[in-house]
């Protein structure tokens, strides 16, 4: 691109400048953009470089994701006896409104030439080919580059292109990287007992702080992570990934009824809120069970004498509930009917001479 804005026509006396003159980036467009560096004006229809937006951009992006400098295009001339001996671009980057460190120091190369009115020269001075990521080493913010472009002369004074020493600015911006966090699967615990560190991995892999959490409840059922303390830092946005639960199953409960007798010929009741154990003896959270439905056939006054199983079943009541657990009934406990006692008549012998008086 050459644009020759000022070439002072008959100016004998010795001389030198920049022309049309440019910054030049790959933006989020994926192409080389020519910005305009002189007197904060178009050159061309080309853009203004101050003031100008060059885009939004991921933490850590590359290649053609990242703001890429690519360099410099100096129009310059010289008349009379001037020369120019080299030229060069300057930058520096700041969070906006903090301006601060040293500038960056590019030397522009020179490239053709062309006779102008002057007794001197209209050139060419461009290196676009840089690909100088600007993201590295930026954490997520807004951010200015400062430039302004200058060359050395013989002759007469070095020449700058400042935008009247104010020098352009430009900005853009850094955005938090996305992280997915993919909790391990089948990852879960038994009613009762307490959480494990939850386990997980994340793409790309970045170092982390804090832990995975899960929806609240204790009751057996599956449960969504939550990020809940997890963090990257504040370049990196963490994003739940995958289809993984935290599961809760059920405890063991075994329960059994205690060994009971009666007599033969009574009916007997089954007290379900006291004549049964359970195994473990202690649930979880101190829970209890309040009763245990108890049944045999030996229960009614019709059971002749001998040994009936208990069969326990449909725990319910008190603290605990029933779908927390798996429960195992256990039927070796018995319901003894003991025989009625025959009755014994002890005879004298004078009842039975009386007896057989007869």
């Amino acid at each position: 691109m050459f644009i020759t804005l000022y070439s002072p026509l008959g100016a004998l006396a010795q001389s030198a400048g920049f022309n049309s003159s440019y910054a030049v980036f790959t933006t989020t467009t994926g192409a080389s953009k020519y910005y305009c560096m002189f007197s904060n004006t178009t050159c061309g229809g080309v853009g203004s470089l101050d003031g100008a937006n060059l885009g939004t951009y991921t933490y850590g992006a590359t290649g053609s994701n990242a703001l890429l400098f690519q360099g410099a295009e100096h129009n310059v001339y010289k008349c009379g006896s001037a020369d120019i001996t080299s030229t060069r671009i300057n930058y520096r980057i700041y969070p906006n409104g903090s301006p601060s460190g040293s500038f960056n120091v590019i030397n522009i190369g020179f490239t053709s030439t062309n006779g102008n009115g002057c007794s001197g020269q209209d050139q060419r001075w461009s290196n676009t080919s840089l690909s100088t990521n600007l993201l590295t080493g930026l954490s997520v913010g807004n951010y200015t580059i400062e430039i302004y472009s200058d060359e050395t002369c013989t002759n007469v004074p070095n020449q700058f292109l400042s935008n009247s020493g104010n020098n352009y600015k430009a900005n853009f911006s850094i955005t938090a990287a996305p992280v997915n966090v993919t909790p391990t699967a089948s990852q879960g615990k038994i009613y009762g007992a307490a959480n494990p560190t939850f386990t997980f991995s994340t793409s790309p892999s970045v170092a982390t702080t804090g832990v995975l959490g899960r929806v609240a409840g204790e009751n057996v059922n599956t449960y969504a992570y939550t990020l809940n303390t997890l963090s990257a830092g504040s370049n990196y946005s963490l994003v739940l990934s995958g289809s993984a639960t935290f599961g809760i199953s059920p405890a063991s409960l075994t329960i059994a009824a205690t060994n009971q007798n009666k007599c033969q010929g009574q009916n007997f009741t089954f007290d379900g809120a006291t004549m049964f154990s359970t195994s473990p003896s202690s649930l979880p959270n101190g829970e209890t069970v309040g009763s245990v439905t108890l049944t045999s056939s030996g229960a009614n006054s019709g059971a002749l004498a001998g040994s009936y199983t208990i069969i326990p079943s449909a725990a319910t009541g008190g603290s605990f509930l029933a779908s927390n657990y798996a429960i195992s009934y256990i039927t070796t406990s018995a319901l003894t009917v003991n025989p009625l006692q025959t009755p014994t008549v002890a005879l004298t012998s004078s009842d039975v001479d009386g007896i057989f008086a007869y």
